[in-house]
Formats: structure tokens, C-alpha cells, sequence
């Protein structure tokens, strides 16, 4: 990844200023520095709320709050101790700030993964109240609005080796949650299947459509993909 792949990764706090600076769709969020705008946010704003930490993934450091109290009290313990998100060392806390994003019901998140000119992509379904960390996946051909978004940002922004996780609501919007140069990939799995088959999907300029190539393309956590289209760019 570049620079400015690794400048967001990890930092919800700044994937939310690029995502509002650049004009980007996203869920409608907030960033407080100061509580007492917050409390005054808490006591007119529509519940439920979601809460996420800056970091943390697979649905760490994110809550649901559902009203005021519960909101204000993030706040407090937030601007006061800190909070901290799972497997974060006991003083590695975040303080200072608080990111809060309109709650949005019914949507289906897809995970588009790009890594140099070939695009991946599976459902992330949801199980409780999160569709991070469920470890449950859908397969098939991503939705072609996911798909033409994420291409358009990352040829915009030359993010070649990212995932973008995308929300599509009932009205079928689609909006950026996250971007990560950086995720999980348990076990080697195929990050694609269509129809039974694993692969891959590269955007064919001349048909103007995505092509599908049968093959298994994600083994030692793509690093074998993310070398071989690195050295693409050095013969260029």
C-alpha cells in the first residue's frame, strides 16, 4: 500500500475526514472534541446511535446506544480514563475525542477487496447487532454498484491494495464504512466465489464489464498477489 493507504489504516478518525473532505458517500457521522456539545448532541440526536472507537476491528470498540444516558456515559468514560478496544494493551486508550455514526437498519455490507488490477468480494452477514467479526460470509458475484464504486475510488485516490467495506441500504445506496490496506483472511479462503467456483474479477476497459477468471488466488494471506502485482508497477 502507499502512503496515503497507510495514513487511514486502522484510524477510523482520519478514514472519516478523508471520506468527508474527498465528498466520498458514507453513513452519516459526527466527531466531538468537546463533551459538552456532545451532551447537547445527545439530549436532541435519533436513537439508536452507533459509537466506534477509532480503532479496533471486527466490530470492537463499536456500540450500539440507544439512548442518552447510555451515550453520555461513553462520553464521560471516554474523556475522562479512556476506553480501549479488544486485544488493545490496558494503557493503549483513547481519549479526547468521540466518533458517532446514524444507525442504519436493514442494510447488506459487502467487503470489495482490490489488490493491484483484481477485485475480490464477499458478503459480510450479519449475526446479533454487527456484520464484523460474525465469521459468516456469503458468496457470489458482488454487486456491480459495489464494485464500480470501489474501482472508481480507489482508481481516484490510487489505493491499489485495500479493502473497502460498503453498506447498501434498502434504498440501495451504496456508502464507504471502512477502508483497510490491512484485514483479516482466515485460514487462505477465497475471497470470491461465484457459482461454486473461486477466483478473481478484473475490469475489462474495452467491454466495459467485469471479466471472471477461475483460480485460486489468495493463498499466504494474498501476499503472493500483493508481490506479483507490485512487480507489475516496477517494470512500468
Amino acid at each position: 500500500p502507499n502512503y496515503n493507504e497507510l495514513w487511514i489504516w486502522e484510524s477510523k478518525l482520519r478514514t472519516l475526514d478523508f471520506l468527508k473532505l474527498n465528498k466520498l458517500p458514507h453513513p452519516k457521522s459526527y466527531i466531538f472534541y468537546d463533551i459538552e456539545e456532545l451532551f447537547d448532541f445527545a439530549s436532541k440526536c435519533n436513537y439508536p446511535i452507533v459509537y466506534k472507537a477509532s480503532s479496533g476491528s471486527g466490530a470492537s470498540g463499536v456500540k450500539i446506544l440507544n439512548n442518552a444516558s447510555q451515550l453520555k456515559q461513553t462520553a464521560k468514560k471516554v474523556f475522562n480514563s479512556g476506553i480501549r478496544s479488544y486485544r488493545k494493551h490496558k494503557l493503549d486508550k483513547e481519549h479526547g475525542f468521540v466518533i458517532l455514526q446514524d444507525y442504519l437498519n436493514d442494510v447488506k455490507e459487502w467487503r470489495v477487496i482490490r489488490i493491484g488490477d483484481y477485485y475480490f468480494g464477499y458478503e459480510k452477514l450479519k449475526e446479533g447487532k454487527f456484520h464484523s467479526g460474525s465469521q459468516n460470509f456469503g458468496y457470489g458475484m458482488p454487486p456491480k454498484e459495489c464494485l464500480d464504486l470501489v474501482k472508481d475510488l480507489t482508481n481516484s485516490y490510487d489505493f491499489k491494495y485495500v479493502d473497502i467495506d460498503v453498506f447498501i441500504t434498502k434504498e440501495g445506496t451504496c456508502l464507504v464504512n471502512e477502508i483497510q490496506p490491512y484485514f483479516g483472511q482466515k485460514d487462505d479462503r477465497e475471497l470470491l466465489q461465484i457459482d461454486g467456483e473461486s477466483g478473481r474479477l478484473s475490469f475489462n476497459n474495452i467491454t466495459n464489464s467485469w471479466d471472471f477468471e477461475k483460480g485460486e488466488f489468495c493463498k499466504n494471506n494474498l501476499c503472493n498477489l500483493r508481490v506479483l502485482e507490485m512487480i507489475k508497477t516496477l517494470n512500468k
